[in-house]
């Protein structure tokens, strides 16, 4: 019986941490894909309080590479989710700081506006 009242709190403490969930999340495109294709668009993420998280491993510390299925998308998709403060998202032209911060994640946009990379840094 005590050790029972010695884990009781643990148990209940558990259930106030918040939880992530890893979830493959297809976001609808508004505008047809550039160069035809899916009508959404699927990426691999951990989401918690609506911010999306990609994977991130030591070769690649900002998660870009799950993010690669948004490479050749209408830039509307960039506007529809929601990434991680600092996330930048660098226009034809834009002046861009030369610092590298490698849990960054960058989203270049052509101009056609389109998504024509996504990397670290």
């Amino acid at each position: 019986m005590r050790r029972l009242l010695l884990v009781a709190p643990l148990v209940a403490a558990a259930g106030c941490v918040p939880t992530e969930t890893t979830t493959t999340t297809t976001i609808p495109a508004t505008d047809p894909p550039v160069g035809g294709g899916s009508s959404g668009v699927e990426i691999v993420a951990s989401e918690t309080d609506g911010v999306i998280r990609p994977r991130r491993s030591p070769a690649d510390p900002c998660g870009a590479q799950s993010l690669q299925n948004l490479v050749g998308q209408p830039e509307t998709v960039f506007f529809r989710m929601t990434f991680p403060d600092g996330t930048r998202y660098i226009g034809p032209g834009d002046a861009v700081t030369q610092d590298n911060q490698p849990r960054r994640i960058n989203f270049d946009i052509d101009r056609g506006g389109v998504i024509s990379r996504v990397w670290c840094g």
